[in-house]
């Protein structure tokens, strides 16, 4: 680089008259810079680069050697936990082995005093052995005191057994008796009460072919009820036809017609007076004049095919009054008027 500058004053020095060429020289100077620039900037990474590098393997030796280490002080634990109980075993032992000596010892001490007792019971050995001849004679004369009151023991409770067997069986024998007629009675039990089931279910039979026949009976009562009702009816029917027939016979048949608000006489002197008409339910009001002096039969909400009765005076026998149609302003019908005697007669 400072070649480079020293370059650049001489071409200055030598052409400083041509501004041209002084620019042409600035131009060159200032490429050949940046060049170098590049070139100190491309070796500089590669320096970077390789002391990258650098770092990544002391980085990577460091780690490797770390794990050794941490594997050899693994090892060195593992080393010492199993040598430590062999140590600490060889302690142990070398203490047992003192420890034994005292024991030696005191087993020694012990055997002599050991033999000095053993001597002193040889010397009481004949006065054991007159003992233990007394004991063996009284305990053989216990043994046969006790063999013979076990003996009479085993005799008496041999008696008491045989005794109270003997009771036992007179009462099983009696138990199997009272058994048996408890059997017995239990048979002859079931018998009556087998039978008992037989004679309510042959009750219970009966009962329900006399219900059967009750209700036989009672549904021929009914229909001898219906039948003498239906017959009765017909009866009064038949009568009230024949009734009305006797009363149709010496009857005549009178029509009219007649409008709302008017006064119309219908019959000799019978005079009719319509009042509201219900063409819907067929329904009209009306008023009816007996003769001059009679006075008015008021008649409401008549129906048609519905007689309506009533009586002239000195007149026994009914007058029918029935409407057979109904209109708004009108109304139609027949009246049956009693035929006099004469006429009837003739």
């Amino acid at each position: 680089m400072q070649t480079g500058h020293i370059l650049n004053l001489g071409s200055k020095s030598g052409n400083a008259d041509d501004p041209t060429s002084v620019r042409e020289e600035d131009f060159r100077s200032t490429a050949d810079l940046i060049a170098e620039t590049r070139s100190d900037l491309r070796r500089t990474m590669e320096e970077i680069d390789l002391q990258r590098d650098e770092y990544d393997w002391h980085e990577r030796r460091t780690k490797i050697l770390s794990g050794i280490l941490v594997v050899l002080i693994l090892l060195f634990a593992l080393a010492a936990w199993l040598i430590y109980p062999i140590w600490s075993g060889q302690q142990k032992a070398a203490a047992d082995v003192g420890g034994l000596q005292t024991t030696t010892n005191t087993l020694g001490e012990r055997m002599s005093s050991v033999e000095a007792g053993l001597g002193k019971v040889n010397k009481g050995l004949p006065t054991l052995a007159d003992r233990m001849n007394q004991l063996e004679s009284s305990m053989k004369t216990n043994l046969d005191a006790a063999r013979n009151q076990a003996q009479t023991a085993a005799t008496q409770i041999g008696q008491r057994i045989r005794e109270d067997f003997k009771s036992i069986q007179s009462r099983v024998f009696s138990l199997e008796s009272n058994q048996k007629e408890s059997s017995e009675r239990v048979n002859q039990l079931q018998q009556q009460v087998a039978s008992l089931q037989k004679e309510i279910t042959a009750m219970r039979e009966e009962g329900s072919s006399a219900t059967d026949q009750i209700k036989q009976l009672n549904d021929a009562q009914q229909t001898s009820t219906r039948e003498l009702s239906n017959l009765n009816e017909r009866v009064a029917t038949n009568q009230t036809g024949l009734s009305t027939l006797t009363n149709r016979v010496d009857r005549k048949r009178i029509d009219f017609e007649v409008t709302s608000r008017q006064t119309k006489e219908v019959a000799p002197d019978l005079y009719l007076t319509l009042g509201h008409a219900d063409v819907g339910k067929q329904e009209v009001d009306a008023t009816l004049k007996l003769g001059e002096d009679a006075g008015y039969v008021t008649i409401r909400n008549q129906g048609i095919r519905k007689p309506a009765l009533f009586h002239m005076p000195d007149e026994k026998r009914p007058i029918e009054l029935v409407f057979t149609q109904i209109s708004k302003n009108s109304a139609s019908g027949y009246l049956m008027m009693p035929v006099p005697a004469t006429t009837a007669s003739k």
